[in-house]
């Protein structure tokens, strides 16, 4: 599995100061010789039109940067080769994450309610920022009904691996660690083995529905929405409408997986608070038991915090 830049993800911290070349490149793609790069827009402000074809020429460029280093580990292998592909629909946009032409398989965090490109070859890994959970059963409750919903849409969780013995150095987040272990059977990402095989076996006879609505949306087009503080992400309030997208139409009996025009995705939401049925899988990430009942008559109880199986139509 090929990972690349910062934090696996476009390669580029917020502060990063582009190249001319990379002005230069730009202004070809646009047909402006000269003219500078464009910036992020402020606070509450909407980004203009060259914002947001800067952000689609980096994820335009990145995928065929993608689709080049995969085509040449494969010269050197006959094994399987994937990266990390993820969709980041308004959060963390900036990044340009995307597609990854010719992998065979690939990786994204089914945490933060992000997709791949493909979700038939994906393998979802569960961080979940779990460095930030004082104890396994706060951090347990948190990702199993996401590791359910993604099960259920034909992806297959993974543990997510984070350094948290005493001692053991890391970058990015281990700064918020918020627990140690002594021995490493301790870990979160071991401890969740057993329950994630549960969901697995649970998965296993899921039916793929096709998809009642089809939804284009690619995460450079975020930047035309009123920008947030941090770099990268809308405003809040636009943030938390835009995510709740799937999670509503769910609850109204819509599936909607989110299809571009080359490649399948699915999940908008980053689900806070709520509830659905994905697959043979019903997921629940409230704070209380959730009763619905299915078009086929069956009532069924999802647990707080939790998942369940259902049977499919």
């Amino acid at each position: 599995m090929i990972m690349w830049g910062f934090l696996g993800e476009g390669g580029f911290l917020p502060n990063y100061v582009f190249s001319e070349k990379a002005k230069k490149a730009f202004n070809d793609y646009m047909k402006t010789p000269g003219m500078p790069l464009p910036k992020q827009p402020p606070v509450g402000m909407p980004g203009s039109l060259r914002w947001v074809k800067w952000l689609e020429f980096r994820s335009k460029k990145l995928a065929e940067f993608r689709a080049d280093y995969i085509k040449f580990a494969k010269q050197f292998t006959d094994k399987l080769v994937g990266t990390w592909s993820e969709f980041y629909s308004v959060d963390n946009y900036a990044l340009n994450m995307g597609a990854a032409p010719g992998s065979d398989f690939l990786f994204y965090d089914l945490s933060f309610g992000d997709v791949t490109v493909n979700q038939k070859i994906a393998l979802a890994e569960s961080h979940g920022n779990m460095e930030t959970f004082p104890t396994f059963e706060a951090w347990r409750d948190y990702i199993l009904p996401f590791m359910a919903k993604a099960a259920g849409e034909g992806v297959t969780p993974m543990a997510f691996q984070f350094p948290m013995t005493r001692g053991a150095v890391a970058q990015g987040n281990t700064n918020q660690k918020k627990y140690f272990v002594d021995k490493i059977e301790d870990e979160y990402s071991l401890k969740i083995s057993h329950y994630m095989k549960e969901i697995i076996d649970a998965a296993k006879n899921t039916k793929i529905e096709k998809p009642d609505v089809l939804l284009v949306y690619d995460s450079f087009q975020a930047g035309a929405m009123p920008a947030d503080k941090w770099y990268g992400r809308v405003l809040w309030s636009y943030y938390f409408g835009t995510k709740q997208i799937e999670s509503a139409m769910r609850m109204m009996g819509v599936n909607i997986p989110v299809k571009s025009p080359d490649q399948a995705r699915s999940n908008l939401s980053y689900v806070f608070g709520s509830y659905g049925v994905t697959g043979n899988m019903a997921w629940n990430t409230t704070n209380k038991d959730i009763k619905i009942e299915m078009a086929n008559g069956e009532k069924v109880v999802i647990p707080k915090h939790g998942w369940t199986t259902v049977r499919c139509p």
